[in-house]
Formats: C-alpha cells, sequence, structure tokens
C-alpha cells in the first residue's frame, strides 16, 4: 500500500464548493408518505438527520443516493429507540426531469420535527407536504 501525505491532496479540495447544511422545522399531524426534498435531474448524494422536538436521542440518519434516472440508496444508518415513525422512504424518479424523496410518517400524533440536509448540492429540502407519485414517475421504495 503506498502511503500518501496529506498535505499533497490539499489541492483536490476546493473549500469554494462547501455546501451548508440545510435545516428546517415542522410539524407533522398525519400518517402517510410526506415529500421532504427534491434533487435536480444530475442526481444527488446525501444524508437526512430527523430529531422529534429539540430531543437528541430520538432521531434518524437517512443516507440516501440519486442517479440521473433511477435510485442508487437509500436506508436508515440509526432508527428512533423503541419507536417506528419513520420505517419507509422512496425515491420518485424521472428520467431527465427532478427527484423527489418522500419519507413514510407512521403515527397521527402531533409532533415537531427538525430535518437536516447534508449533500452535494443537488438537493434542497421542502417544507413537507403530502406525498404523492406524479404521472410519468416510477417510485422506488425502501424499508428501513
Amino acid at each position: 500500500m503506498k502511503k500518501v501525505r496529506l498535505s499533497t491532496l490539499g489541492s483536490l479540495i476546493d473549500r469554494n464548493k462547501e455546501v451548508p447544511q440545510q435545516r428546517i422545522s415542522f410539524t407533522l399531524t398525519s400518517s402517510g408518505w410526506k415529500r421532504v426534498a427534491e434533487c435536480n435531474a444530475n442526481g444527488a448524494f446525501g444524508t437526512l438527520s430527523i430529531v422529534a422536538g429539540s430531543i437528541l436521542n430520538t432521531g434518524v440518519l437517512l443516507v440516501f443516493g440519486v442517479g440521473y434516472s433511477s435510485p442508487i440508496v437509500f436506508k436508515a444508518l440509526t432508527e428512533f429507540p423503541g419507536d417506528n415513525r419513520f420505517n419507509r422512504g422512496r425515491i420518485l424518479t424521472k428520467p431527465g426531469n427532478n427527484s423527489y424523496i418522500e419519507i413514510h410518517h407512521n403515527t397521527t400524533a402531533s409532533i415537531p420535527y427538525q430535518l437536516v440536509l447534508g449533500n452535494t448540492g443537488n438537493t434542497n429540502l421542502i417544507t413537507p407536504i403530502v406525498g404523492s407519485i406524479p404521472e410519468g414517475y416510477v417510485a422506488t421504495e425502501f424499508v428501513f
């Protein structure tokens, strides 16, 4: 294995391309699919962190990847302890069009959440809306 000094990698990192985290607060009052993010047609990779209220030990960390015309990965790295508020996600794709990320909320209780997005810059959070599959889109569902 060849060893490389970290100082020689400095030119590979462009600090001007850093993408700040996006964060929104919202309250969900119904169960079902909720659209939470939109990716541009070029695809994206990133993480979604969902925290109930301000209690850090009640959250889920999701990783997603969307290619040009199909999802690559969408899985939970952690889950709500003792609770199954979010157990599924789906990515809606249509070649040449923006893709959408949706999560399934499993309770009708009124719960405030914080949603934080870290990504490659091709994804934007949206205030959660009721999810649906637009005409011509394919939904790929992932169970966490």
